[in-house]
């Protein structure tokens, strides 16, 4: 079964990611883990974040950890995606299309605007449609601002939720 999940992007969204058919994890992820995880468990993940990062709290590592799991190892292909464009009441709705992949070359390729030597997680989608936020229900607002995550799965209602994302997406707006 298709899940839907919520993925928080870098800056600049509309002029990289929509454009690049891309959805890449933030750059604070980035710069945190910078190593192809496919391979890696998620404690592996969180053993390579205590070496690159040990200033990072055990809270933080965890929360990191599991966001690089999910975004590589849970998310699947024909998954839905909404991912809301910061400091806008517009989100991107799509599809995933492309399995996980570690690009060590994304800002050289796709974002020159990015510091040298930034690398991504990332996977390829197929975005369908840019949205305003207002198109959803109060809660499915609420579930939208309120979470701090960057990579998750609508918890409460998560049947309700996919319903809602597939009208809006269905819809002629």
């Amino acid at each position: 079964m298709k899940a839907l999940w919520i993925v928080r992007e870098i800056d600049n969204l509309e002029c990289s990611s929509y454009k690049l058919s891309t959805i890449a994890l933030s750059y604070e992820l980035v710069h945190s883990y910078s190593e192809d995880a496919i391979d890696l468990s998620r404690n592996d993940i969180k053993d390579g974040l205590r070496l690159a990062k040990p200033d990072l709290s055990e809270q933080s590592v965890r929360v990191i950890a599991g966001q690089i799991y999910r975004f590589s190892h849970e998310i699947k292909k024909g998954d839905f995606v909404i991912t809301p464009i910061r400091g806008k009441d517009t989100a991107l709705l799509g599809s995933i299309v492309g399995d996980y992949t570690f690009d060590p070359k994304y800002a050289a390729n796709f974002r020159p605007d990015l510091p040298r030597g930034y690398k991504a997680h990332t996977r390829r989608i197929k975005w369908s449609k840019k949205v305003s936020l207002f198109e959803f229900s109060g809660a499915f607002q609420r579930m939208l601002s309120h979470s701090q995550q960057t990579v998750f799965k609508p918890k409460e209602s998560a049947r309700n939720r996919l319903e809602e994302f597939l009208e809006v997406l269905q819809s002629n707006s």
